[in-house]
């Protein structure tokens, strides 16, 4: 079980959600109380003390504004709830943190509605809760879809109530952005083959480019974090010793460093690591006796190709590197990478398509957008799929549109290939 369990969902209430569904009886109450408190004050200061330090005005001021702030900070705890949907239940934290959260375990969930905007008249959808007799209602944005929330509350065993919704048992942080659709009579499974690299064979990206891999991305920011907290420790030990300029000289400077290192990253170290592998697999390729094609041919593409289940990954890690060769001539896909060779002709594969994955939790409008180049085949009488990213090796800012271009030249080419 992991440490902090991950949530299937979550989003943020619309601001003053429960405020805004205050009846006029609430709002009444709201307003006894502070003038309750307001009148205590009140007398506390007429009649006290120090009666002679505040004018009849200046009393009622301070009264009535320390009533107001009352009946604010009751609401300040709901300003903006966070609801994340986990496994075994659903849970909100406010903006008081502790003080203002709660969890609905599932087991004790009768059934789940969920009200589009049009459905109860109000500027935002919710979702209520029902515990048979009692229910609790949580706000939903408009950003964040309905159908998606229903789907994940159907797949982990809940009733939904939606007007106009289907079930879906597919993630729907993956879709299909551009598909060729292949004959279903697709090549016997001999055809295609897919085989560990000979163990005589040398990886594309040995341990020790790993390193300078690794070194050549991050190197930059680690130096900026310790950099950081040097800077700290030397301004605490000699602060009364320093002038404001020096301080300001140190302190910012490292800061500065950081903040360049950490833009390195994004927009030079990963993609400059990236084209060292490239440039250091291409060796070692030249010098594998049993590699499927030579490395200076030109329609070799690097690529990363990934597991399914690590798409939607914060942190995906690939299961494979190497090149991959379309050649239209044979009608051939082949693949030379660390673990494994691919032979796969063009009349046995089964799908050939782009799927668009996007990263987290499901119903996250701003998540980070993926895309991978999809075949599959048979393969022992069962489906085999590989999901590739072609490699980024140049520098610049990687946008979605980049990561999708980049996908879809791979895609064109091996579509041409089998549509031809």
């Amino acid at each position: 079980m992991p440490l902090i369990p991950s949530s299937q969902m979550s989003w943020n209430e619309p601001i003053f959600f429960v405020a805004r569904l205050r009846e006029p009886w609430g709002w009444s109450w709201r307003g006894l109380m502070g003038l309750g408190v307001a009148i205590v004050m009140f007398i506390a200061i007429r009649f006290g003390g120090n009666a002679q330090q505040f004018e009849l005005w200046q009393a009622l001021g301070i009264s009535l504004a320390a009533g107001a702030v009352l009946v604010i900070l009751a609401d300040v705890s709901n300003f903006q709830r966070e609801v994340s949907i986990y496994k075994d239940s659903i849970n909100y934290v406010g903006s008081a943190g502790t003080w203002s959260m709660g969890e609905f375990k599932m087991e004790h969930i009768r059934n789940v509605k969920l009200l589009r905007p049009e459905d109860w008249n109000r500027p935002f959808a919710a979702m209520l809760l029902n515990f048979g007799d009692e229910g609790f209602l949580l706000g939903v944005p408009k950003k964040v879809e309905l159908d998606t929330i229903a789907n994940v509350l159907h797949r982990l065993g809940l009733s939904v109530q939606l007007e106009g919704w289907e079930p879906s048992e597919s993630d729907t942080r993956v879709q299909v952005k551009d598909e060729v659709v292949l004959p279903k009579d697709a090549a016997p499974a001999a055809d295609a083959r897919i085989w560990p690299v000979d163990a005589q064979d040398r990886k594309l990206t040995p341990p020790v480019t790993m390193g300078l891999m690794i070194t050549m991305a991050l190197g930059p920011l680690l130096l900026g974090l310790i950099g950081l907290i040097a800077a700290g420790i030397y301004l605490f030990m000699n602060w009364s010793d320093l002038s404001i300029l020096n301080r300001s000289l140190i302190g910012g400077g490292a800061f500065a460093f950081l903040v360049a290192s950490f833009l390195y990253l994004i927009l030079a170290g990963q993609f400059l690591a990236s084209r060292y592998a490239v440039h250091v697999g291409r060796k070692i390729l030249a010098q594998r006796p049993g590699a499927l094609f030579l490395s200076d041919d030109e329609n070799l593409r690097p690529v990363e190709v990934f597991d399914r289940t690590a798409w939607t990954s914060v942190a995906a890690k690939s299961i494979d590197f190497g090149f991959l060769q379309v050649d239209p001539s044979r009608r051939l896909i082949q693949f030379e990478g660390n673990e494994n060779r691919w032979h796969l002709p063009a009349a046995a594969l089964t799908t050939c398509r782009i799927e668009e994955a996007h990263v987290g939790s499901e119903g996250n409008a701003e998540a980070e957008k993926r895309y991978y180049v999809v075949i599959s085949t048979h393969r022992d009488g069962e489906t085999w799929e590989a999901g590739m990213q072609p490699s980024r090796i140049h520098v610049g800012n990687d946008t979605k549109e980049e990561r999708y271009d980049r996908a879809k030249r791979l895609f064109e080419e091996i579509s041409s290939m089998i549509t031809t």
